[in-house]
């Protein structure tokens, strides 16, 4: 009896990987940045969370809202509100269009990822140019500096 060999599906390659496997890429030299080491895990949850929902076409038209953002990352909405305002302010993602939860069905934030390609326009990788701010230190009076305020009696 001669022995049949099994047809695999037309998706799985010779070494038996999925030909149209999905997957969200974070470079090395992504990870390297400033912006990327001074991030938040939530903030870096969530530009996987976003860079999953890009199919290789729609940039700027990455939806996701806070409330849905808090449930994918499973904390607070205002947690969730702090990291898409972090990574914004970090060059990760570009705001396109404001959604709005009054528009009761409305479509939701709209985002740009900057190191992809937009339409015509190149990825501009604004985290790249991000650098952290100085801290402010607290100020001490000048007069608290240089010796005591108060007069000695003698």
């Amino acid at each position: 009896m001669a022995s049949r060999k099994c047809k695999k599906s037309p998706r799985v390659l010779k070494n038996g990987r999925n030909k149209y496997a999905r997957y969200v890429r974070i470079l090395h030299w992504e990870m390297s940045q400033p912006a990327w080491l001074e991030m938040s895990v939530y903030g870096r949850a969530l530009i996987i969370e976003l860079r999953g929902r890009f199919n290789g076409g729609n940039n700027g038209e990455v939806f996701m809202s806070v409330r849905e953002a808090a449930k994918v990352l499973n904390c607070c909405r205002d947690r969730a509100q702090k990291a898409f305002r972090e990574i914004e302010d970090k060059g990760w993602v570009r705001l396109n269009q404001k959604g709005s939860f009054d528009w009761k069905g409305g479509p939701a934030t709209t985002w740009i990822l900057t190191n992809e390609n937009h339409g015509e326009e190149i990825a501009t990788k604004d985290f790249r140019t991000w650098t952290p701010k100085p801290e402010i230190q607290n100020p001490i009076r000048r007069d608290r500096t240089v010796g005591t305020t108060r007069q000695d009696s003698d």
